[in-house]
């Protein structure tokens, strides 16, 4: 059994799972959040909703202490512009240090996870938009990223996730995260995103090499 965690979004609970049964066809197993089934949409009421970063790795410990099954655990998150910076390199040793008899696999998607729909756009159809296809648009905004951070709001000076619903809406394509984030994440391939996230490629190979 390969444990998993993530924050209590609709895209992640929607399609998180999928996505790791993509880069190798293992048992998985949440272990946060503790949701038992899909809620409606506009509808999610759960202590582990919006959870990232140290709120999560919080919830983490909480849930592993009473669960001596675990050996191997995957966390999934958005890196908020602190990866890229080094904001959150202690955080991930401490929880190393706590949880030291479990192998952790930070799978992390730098700034969002909207990057990764950017990268593999086979989830999008390459729509014409003005002078440009869809898909040379996304190719812009993923090379122009602004990794500044901001510590005030403890993520991104610029929200990546708004930009790229904006860019999709110049092309008259509609995006939100509760109606589409889950469908994206399940359509895209991980070997793109392995192949040209540098934030996310380390993870997507340790999974595929878990010794079982």
């Amino acid at each position: 059994m390969i444990y998993y965690a993530h924050t209590g979004g609709y895209t992640e609970l929607g399609g998180i799972k999928e996505f790791l049964l993509k880069i190798r066809f293992l048992n998985y197993k949440r272990l946060v959040p503790a949701i038992h089934k899909l809620p409606k949409k506009t509808k999610i009421k759960n202590v582990d909703t919006g959870l990232t970063g140290k709120l999560l790795f919080e919830r983490i410990k909480e849930r592993a202490k009473y669960n001596k099954d675990i050996k191997i655990l995957i966390i999934v998150d958005d890196g908020d512009c602190k990866i890229k910076n080094n904001i959150i390199n202690d955080s991930i040793e401490r929880l190393k240090q706590e949880l030291s008899n479990i192998k952790l696999i930070f799978l992390f998607a730098e700034p969002e996870i909207e990057k990764w729909f950017c990268l593999d756009k086979s989830c999008i159809p390459n729509k014409p938009c003005k002078s440009k296809g869809i898909h040379s648009l996304l190719t812009t905004l993923i090379e122009n990223i602004d990794y500044q951070y901001d510590e005030n709001k403890k993520s991104c000076k610029e929200k990546f996730s708004e930009k790229f619903k904006a860019t999709l809406e110049q092309c008259g394509i509609y995006y939100s995260k509760s109606s589409n984030g889950s469908e994206y994440l399940k359509k895209i391939d991980q070997d793109v995103i392995q192949r040209k996230d540098e934030f996310s490629r380390t993870a997507i190979l340790e999974i595929k090499s878990i010794d079982l």
